[in-house]
């Protein structure tokens, strides 16, 4: 039997075929669709589908279906000689190249605000509403957020952490 690479397999078609297969009379032992991991997801499920093949159950086409692709998308990645003893021997050349991170674009929107915040005079609601003119297509509520996340190191878009004066409410970079 083919050795199956579970990372082909979309979980939400598994689980639709698991569900379908555990509607089905003959099925005594049914497999759980939450909590279980997807390896012995796929495991039960070949195991009943045999199980109710040789049983000589009559198996809808679409089960059927899944899971011969299961099948033949692991003899696709064979080398020919049947399961291959070394996975990574099967995985394309071009994966095995290191990846190299790809540079973020900064977000236009963030750096004019970055631009407004680095004057120190304006408020945060100067600064939305200047923002807001500048990218009409954006929301208030999404620019004002921008800012409140800015005073949370785990949420900040921006370069800086922000700080918001309580007298004067004059939005500045925290030091």
């Amino acid at each position: 039997m083919a050795e199956i690479d579970i990372t082909t397999i979309d979980m939400n078609e598994l689980k639709a075929q698991v569900k379908a297969l555990n509607a089905l009379e003959g099925v005594t032992d049914k497999i759980k669709v939450v909590g279980i991991s997807k390896q012995a997801m796929v495991d039960k499920f070949s195991e009943q589908v045999l199980a109710l093949d040789a049983a000589e159950v009559t198996i809808p086409e679409p089960i059927v279906d899944f899971y011969n692709s299961m099948f033949s998308e692991a003899e696709a990645t064979d080398d020919g000689a049947g399961a291959s003893a070394d996975p990574a021997a099967a995985k394309d050349p071009a994966k095995d190249k290191p990846k190299t991170p790809k540079k973020k674009e900064p977000n236009p929107r963030i750096v004019f605000m970055e631009t407004l915040v680095a004057k120190g005079t304006l408020t945060k609601k100067d600064i939305v509403d200047q923002t807001l003119a500048k990218f009409p297509d954006i929301s208030k509520s999404t620019i004002a957020t921008n800012l409140t996340d800015g005073k949370n190191p785990k949420y900040c878009p921006f370069t800086k952490l922000l700080k918001i004066d309580d007298e004067s409410k004059v939005v500045s970079y925290a030091e």
